[in-house]
């Protein structure tokens, strides 16, 4: 539920009452949420895997962030390009609204991206590639064809995101 401020012009706002401004975080979604533009992954909960998502939002500005673990047995890392189903739907797609994520290969490696809107209900990972110059070569929507490596048992995927609601 969005916040919304019970002030008048010519108030006097005291510390008190700026305490009260926004509420807090709100729980989002299961498993179910997280989704691809081809066959859905398993995350599997039952054995470890933990889907974690909070958000909250203030008049028109939602803002998202959570953690996608995955588990260790039948595991099934889908096809096509990770999406996320958002808490909130956002005004459009034309609007600011870039996050942060990174995606953790356990034990390995740890890879910058970004979360971004997909559409009105849903958010889009993209990772940065980086050449053997070390500089940037080009930026891939996140999905399973070992872009930028198969996620599996205790991988994650980390993020924070705000955007304009509708």
């Amino acid at each position: 539920m969005p916040y919304t401020p019970n002030y008048a012009a010519g108030d006097v706002l005291t510390a008190a009452a700026m305490n009260s401004i926004g509420e807090a975080w709100s729980t989002f979604g299961t498993t179910a949420n997280f989704k691809q533009t081809g066959t859905t992954p398993a995350l599997n909960l039952g054995s470890g895997a933990t889907w974690f998502c909070v958000y909250s939002q203030i008049n028109k500005t939602v803002t998202v962030r959570g953690r996608i673990t995955w588990g260790s047995t039948g595991l099934n890392a889908g096809n096509g390009a990770y999406r996320m189903d958002l808490p909130v739907t956002a005004k459009d797609t034309s609007s600011v609204s870039l996050g942060v994520a990174r995606f953790v290969d356990f034990g390995s490696l740890v890879y910058p991206g970004q979360i971004a809107l997909a559409s009105t209900t849903q958010a889009a990972f993209w990772y940065s590639e980086i050449n053997g110059t070390l500089s940037l070569s080009t930026v891939t929507e996140l999905g399973a064809s070992n872009r930028p490596f198969t996620f599996g048992n205790a991988d994650w995927i980390e993020y924070t995101l705000t955007y304009e609601a509708a």
